[in-house]
């Protein structure tokens, strides 16, 4: 089972698919924090919803 840990790790560090693993997932980290950022789509659609609460 080891081995075949060893053998997947290396596959994305070293192939050309992996890269293109690497590079989509700091993709989504980057969108991630960039929606948490002040006036991100995430930290709107909050402050939407608590803007809604208290009007009811």
């Amino acid at each position: 089972m080891a081995v075949e840990m060893e053998k997947r790790v290396r596959e994305l560090m070293e192939s050309k698919e992996g890269k293109l693993v690497r590079d989509q997932a700091k993709a989504a980290g980057n969108g991630a924090r960039a929606a948490m950022n002040e006036g991100g789509l995430s930290l709107a659609a909050m402050g939407k919803l608590v803007e809604s609460w208290k009007r009811h």
